[in-house]
């Protein structure tokens, strides 16, 4: 196999993988789009754990065998800006793949934000 064939496939593969939520996330008309989320992706996975205000977090799952292990959590600005401290009101809940990704407001008593 050529090295421009696997370095192709190569490509494809982590397009695939970081291709979630192709059109984003809408929190109530808030857009997180999907560039921004690969962003806060790479933030989060090349950050280490709790070294900025405690973020990011690695995910605990209430069940054991839920299948979340390894995720991490992320603060998200409505700004679209990469949270480094302060407020915010928006997060993440990311696999290491990131193949699998939600969003979430605290805003009205908290609800899980739909993809775009």
């Amino acid at each position: 196999m050529k090295l421009s064939k696997v370095f192709s496939t190569i490509l494809a593969v982590i397009m695939f993988k970081t291709d979630v939520a192709a059109d984003g996330f809408n929190c109530n008309g808030v857009i997180f789009t999907a560039a921004y989320i690969r962003q806060v992706l790479y933030v989060a996975f090349h950050t280490e754990l709790n070294s900025i205000s405690g973020w990011p977090k690695l995910f605990v799952p209430s069940t054991p065998a839920s299948g979340h292990d390894g995720y991490r959590e992320y603060p998200l600005l409505s700004s679209l800006e990469i949270w480094n401290g302060g407020g915010f009101s928006y997060r993440a809940l990311l696999s290491p793949a990131g193949d699998t990704v939600n969003v979430y407001s605290d805003l009205d008593g908290g609800y899980e934000c739909v993809s775009a």
